[in-house]
């Protein structure tokens, strides 16, 4: 009787032991199903953002593009007489070039970012002298007809920043605003 109470108190041990690592399993599987199917979720949501970025590219490319092409056409075929024309014809080609040129590396630099190949070489910068360059630059590329006020306190702050990549956002924060 009592090697019957051990073997059978042996069994139910046995068996706890055997339902609570089934249980065990079942939580591990569902738990790793929620995981990819979250991962699976971010791919798709990444997969259409990517989609929709090649899109609004493209779109944005084809309008520069478009101008540039109608006015050098119009200034080959001799459809524009009037000298003052010609000069506002090919300002306007040197501006959405410009234009084409700054949107093409901004897309070079997303698409370095995405891929984590973005080096960054941090150097202590006043930041106040850089805002004024690149707000004057700015104002030079868009030729006058764009109007950009900085105000820089008296003792601006002196960053450790990239100052490459601090103009870039710069110069992307005064595109998105003149828009």
């Amino acid at each position: 009787p009592e090697g019957a109470d051990a073997a059978a108190a042996s069994a139910r041990i046995y068996n706890r032991l055997f339902a609570w690592s089934i249980v065990l399993m079942v939580a591990v599987v569902c738990v790793g199903v929620g995981l990819l199917v979250r991962e699976s979720a971010r791919e798709v949501h990444l997969a259409r953002a990517r989609a929709d970025f090649v899109v609004g590219v493209s779109h944005d490319l084809r309008t520069p593009i478009s101008s540039m092409k109608m006015l050098a056409e119009s200034l080959y075929l001799g459809n524009v007489t009037e000298e003052s024309k010609k000069i506002k014809f090919l300002k306007t080609i040197a501006r959405e070039s410009d234009r084409l040129a700054d949107m093409i590396e901004r897309v070079l630099f997303f698409v370095r970012e995405e891929h984590g190949a973005s080096i960054y070489t941090m150097k202590e910068c006043s930041i106040g002298p850089l805002v004024k360059d690149v707000a004057e630059s700015f104002e030079e590329r868009r030729h006058g007809l764009v109007t950009v006020d900085v105000v820089v306190s008296d003792e601006p702050p002196i960053l450790k920043v990239d100052g490459d990549a601090l103009v870039k956002v710069l110069i992307n924060l005064l595109d998105n605003a003149e828009k």
